[in-house]
């Protein structure tokens, strides 16, 4: 008994040192946040959003999160999504755009860049500055302003 309590606390530590998490710098109009928990509360200005919690904004909203250098910009009338994929045994974060549009800029090249998800597919991101647009339909349009984007559709990479 004391060995499976030990492992499953040693699971969950594991577990939040891998969670990715996103802190938000700037907000305007309305923004709601939904936890993995499922609670749900007003996007703040200083609050850390984490893996599995996602931002809705309405059509006056807009949402800044920096994540490691990264900095994400969450457009009016959007869904995103903090989630995280295994890949070589490591955690990589994947930034879901469920609808709407987000605009990505990174201070810095690390080599661990996200995963950029939508309905219809999952691209990978070497670049500087990129907007996702996914719309209702499952159409998923990336305008690549500097840098290099490889997307994988239906398990294929176009």
């Amino acid at each position: 008994m004391k060995r499976v309590l030990m492992t499953l606390s040693l699971m969950f530590a594991a577990a939040a040192l891998f969670a990715i998490s996103a802190k938000v710098t700037y907000a305007e109009g309305t923004a709601a946040a939904r936890l993995k928990s499922g609670r749900a509360e007003d996007v703040r200005i200083g609050r850390a959003y984490d893996t599995g919690d996602s931002i809705r904004t309405g059509r006056d909203g807009e949402v800044e999160l920096d994540q490691a250098g990264l900095v994400i910009r969450i457009g009016p009338s959007t869904v995103f999504t903090l989630l995280e994929k295994e890949v070589g045994r490591k955690p990589r974060s994947v930034l879901a755009v469920t609808i709407g549009a987000v605009r990505m800029k990174y201070a810095m090249l690390t080599g661990t860049e996200p995963l950029i998800q939508s309905v219809g597919c999952v691209a990978g991101v070497r670049g500087t500055e990129l907007t996702v647009w996914a719309g209702s339909d499952g159409a998923t349009r990336f305008i690549v302003d500097s840098g290099l984007v490889s997307v994988e559709a239906f398990g294929k990479t176009v």
